[in-house]
């Protein structure tokens, strides 16, 4: 039996169409799905007040120790509280304050701002202000008075 030209070049192309199902049937593939997540958070920072000193001999009237920021990273709603003895203590006398905080004023416990969440993160910056009330009636002793001031921030 005689080949010709035509028969090897069918023959040829029927060899790589039947060896086709052989090359699939040695490949295979694979998928990676990369995901990761960033949980929900808040923070409450105070920047600028580190060891604030201040002249208690006279009365203050607003003077800023402090900023305040609040942050939520989606948009959830937070509240930002303070909680504080509201005296400015030393080993024999003490000083009456209040803070001013977003044109609030606070002289007790509680809950002086709230967000409503409407942004994908929310961030607040305030100015913190304080305001003494030494008594006018009597000398108050040479000492150091200070207190410590506590704010947190609550998100559901």
């Amino acid at each position: 039996m005689r080949v010709g030209r035509k028969h090897l070049v069918v023959l040829g192309c029927m060899s790589i169409v039947a060896s086709i199902p052989l090359l699939a049937a040695n490949a295979a593939t694979a998928t990676l799905v990369v995901r990761g997540t960033i949980s929900r958070s808040v923070s409450v920072a105070v920047s600028g007040s580190g060891n604030t000193s201040l002249a208690l001999e006279s009365p203050l009237k607003k003077q800023q120790i402090a900023t305040l920021t609040a942050f939520a990273n989606d948009n959830q709603a937070f509240s930002l509280s303070v909680s504080s003895q509201w005296r400015l203590s030393g080993a024999q006398d003490n000083i009456p304050y209040s803070l001013t905080i977003n044109n609030k004023t606070l002289d007790k416990d509680g809950v002086f701002f709230s967000s409503d969440g409407k942004k994908s993160s929310s961030e607040a910056a305030m100015a913190v202000f304080i305001s003494t009330d030494p008594p006018t009636d009597r000398q108050l002793p040479a000492d150091t008075y200070s207190d410590t001031i506590t704010f947190t921030i609550t998100a559901p």
